[in-house]
Order: structure tokens, then C-alpha cells, then sequence
């Protein structure tokens, strides 16, 4: 006999009855597909169970548990696993942040020093004077303490404590040119000429082309009455700054006063020739002309200065002196007299006037 019809599933191969429209294995559609007459592959009644197209239960509940799986798996890595390197397998363990620590290292008086400046700006340099004393006891070897200990010693009166200290400092660092520049000054201000110069020398040793040294020493040692000392340092100045009109004009004076007076008149013109209004050097040039005898070219270059610069100081007062020398007494008292009319605090306003009154009581 032939074989009884049946409709093969196209899916899974099974053969359903005829009269089947859906695949009693996989519940594919089997609309459509003819009966043929090969042997049915029959499937038990209770072995027919339902399943969505393609897809069984059982693949749905392998999903869900590879899902849950890779979720606890992450999290039990993330919370309770600390990540780190392994050796040979072995989880190493995490090792605590390290504490935060300061490496700023606390400078010994510091906050001592702080506050001793503190007072020094409002002015309390006597209260300011026993805190700088501290931090110089907390640190003996700090020369900014020192330093500033020294200066305040000074600023509160306290002269002769404060040179102490600054000898003290300079002795104990003499290659530091700020110790020995502060010595100097404060020698000078305390009017100790030659000790000042002596210690400007000692920082010029140090920084030879400091300009501020090489004035303060130059003007320190006129004061002193030795002019050509005082050349010599402005010959340095004027190489260091060639282009500096001051500089040159204070070599012209300097000549002037130690006699070389050729050469100053040289100086002094070529700073004219470059600036005609430069009031100072027009003076001295007059004085260099004046004590060569030139009286009347010493005149003509003040008369020169006065048509550019009328309200100059100084060379109403030059021009009175001039005139006062050669003779002409009134002429000189009225110069004298709009000099101190036009500088009437100057310190030598006084005695300017004096020196007007007696040339007028000549003149009389």
C-alpha cells in the first residue's frame, strides 16, 4: 500500500496529517503545503507543545540567566572585588590613599617676622624692634632677619645698635653687596664720612658697576673735599652710561671743582651742544669760564641760558656770583635777588639774601 498522505513542516521536517494546518512540533504554518505520501513522522499527544515561531522556552530562559549572570558579575566585580594587578591569578589588594602631608616645612620665626613688619608699616618701630630681636634669636643664621633688624634699629633711633649689627652682618657675609651697601648708607647718614667711603669702596668690590654706589661715593667724596676721587668715579659712570646727560654734567662739575677745568669746559660744552636747556651745565661751564678768567664769556653763556630758560635757579644765582667777581655789584645783587625770589626755600636763600645786601650797600 502507499504510504499515507502527510503535510511535511518546511521548518522542522515533521509530517503532520493532512488535515493539520499548523506543525504539531514547532507550530509552523502549513498553509499551503501539499500531503505527500511518505511514512508520517508522528509526534505523541502529549508531546505537543506550542512554542512561539523558531523560538522555544527554554532558549528564553537560558537568555535570562546569562543576563542576570553578566549583571551580578559586574556588580560583585565593582563592589566587593577591588580592581587592581594581578600575579599568577591573585587579586592584589588595593593599598589606602597616603595621607596628605605639607611639604611646606615651617621656616623658624617666621610668624614673628611677619608680624614685626606688620608694626613697621604702621610706623611702631620700637614695638617692631623686640620682635625683629626675636626672630633673629629663633634663627640666628637668617641674614634677611638680621638685615631687617638692623634698619629697623635705625629707624627707631637706635644708631649706634643698628651700625652694630650691620658691621656684624657685612663681617659674617663680606661678598654680599646688599649687606654692604646698607652699612655704607647708614654710615653716611650717621655722618660718618670716612668710614661711609670706606665701606662704599668694600661694595664697589663686590659690584663694580653699580651706578647708585658710584654716585652715592662720588657726591661722598666732594663732601669730604676730595674732588679728584670723586672724577675718577665719574669717569666710570660716564663709561657705563655714555648716554646719560646727568652723569656727564656731574663729570663737568667734578672737573670744575678739582681744577681741571679745560677739560670740563670740553665736557660741559658737548652736553650744551646736545642739550642747550640743560640749566646745570650751563652753570658750571660759566664757573669753568669764570675761573679761567673769561669772565665776559662766562656772562655770555649765563645771559644764553636765561633767553631759553628764564625762570632758572640757577643761573640767576651763577650769574650773581659772576658778576659779583667781576666787580659789578648791583648788577650781581639784583641777580641774587630773583634767584631767591624764584627758590625762596633754598637752603642757601638766607644768606643769598645777605650776600644781596651787602653788594647794594657797595653799590651805594
Amino acid at each position: 500500500m502507499s504510504p499515507a498522505l502527510a503535510k511535511t513542516c518546511p521548518a522542522c521536517q515533521t509530517r503532520n496529517k493532512p488535515k493539520w494546518e499548523l506543525c504539531i512540533r514547532c507550530g509552523e504554518s502549513l498553509t499551503g503545503v501539499k500531503p505527500t505520501g511518505a511514512a508520517a513522522k508522528m509526534v505523541a499527544p502529549g508531546a505537543q507543545t506550542r512554542v512561539g515561531p523558531g523560538f522555544g522556552w527554554g532558549s528564553a530562559l537560558a537568555v535570562v540567566a546569562i543576563v542576570v549572570g553578566s549583571i551580578g558579575a559586574w556588580w560583585w566585580w565593582t563592589h566587593v572585588t577591588p580592581p587592581g594587578p594581578t600575579r599568577g591569578g591573585i587579586i592584589l589588594p588595593k593599598p589606602p590613599p597616603p595621607a596628605i602631608v605639607s611639604t611646606r616645612a615651617e621656616v623658624p620665626g617666621a610668624a614673628v617676622f611677619a608680624s614685626a613688619q606688620a608694626l613697621l608699616a604702621k610706623g611702631d618701630a620700637a614695638a617692631a624692634v623686640k620682635l625683629f630681636a626675636e626672630a633673629v634669636a629663633a634663627a640666628p643664621d637668617n641674614g634677611d632677619y638680621r638685615l631687617a633688624y638692623a634698619r629697623c634699629l635705625l629707624q627707631a633711633g637706635d644708631a649706634q645698635r643698628g651700625l652694630a649689627e650691620l658691621a656684624k652682618l657685612t663681617a659674617d657675609a663680606p661678598d654680599n653687596f646688599e649687606y654692604a651697601r646698607a652699612r655704607a648708607r647708614a654710615l653716611q647718614q650717621a655722618n660718618k664720612t670716612d668710614e661711609a667711603i670706606n665701606a662704599f669702596e668694600a661694595a664697589l668690590k663686590v659690584r663694580p658697576g653699580d651706578a647708585d654706589v658710584l654716585q652715592d661715593l662720588s657726591r661722598l667724596y666732594l663732601d669730604a673735599g676730595r674732588p679728584e676721587d670723586a672724577v675718577r668715579l665719574s669717569r666710570r659712570l660716564v663709561e657705563l652710561r655714555p648716554q646719560n646727560v646727568l652723569d656727564r654734567q656731574a663729570l663737568g662739575a667734578n672737573l670744575v671743582q678739582a681744577g681741571e677745568l679745560a677739560e670740563a669746559a670740553d665736557v660741559l660744552g658737548r652736553v650744551l651742544q646736545a642739550v642747550p636747556q640743560a640749566a646745570g651745565s650751563r652753570a658750571w661751564l660759566a664757573e669753568a669760564q669764570a675761573r679761567q678768567g673769561q669772565a665776559d664769556a662766562a656772562v655770555a653763556t649765563l645771559r644764553e641760558g636765561l633767553r631759553l630758560t628764564p625762570d632758572a635757579p640757577v643761573l640767576h644765582r651763577a650769574l650773581g656770583s659772576v658778576l659779583e667777581r667781576a666787580d659789578q655789584p648791583r648788577e650781581a645783587a639784583d641777580a641774587y635777588r630773583k634767584y631767591v625770589s624764584l627758590a625762596p626755600n633754598a637752603p642757601d636763600a638766607a644768606a643769598i639774601v645777605a650776600r644781596a645786601q651787602n653788594l647794594e650797600a657797595q653799590a651805594r
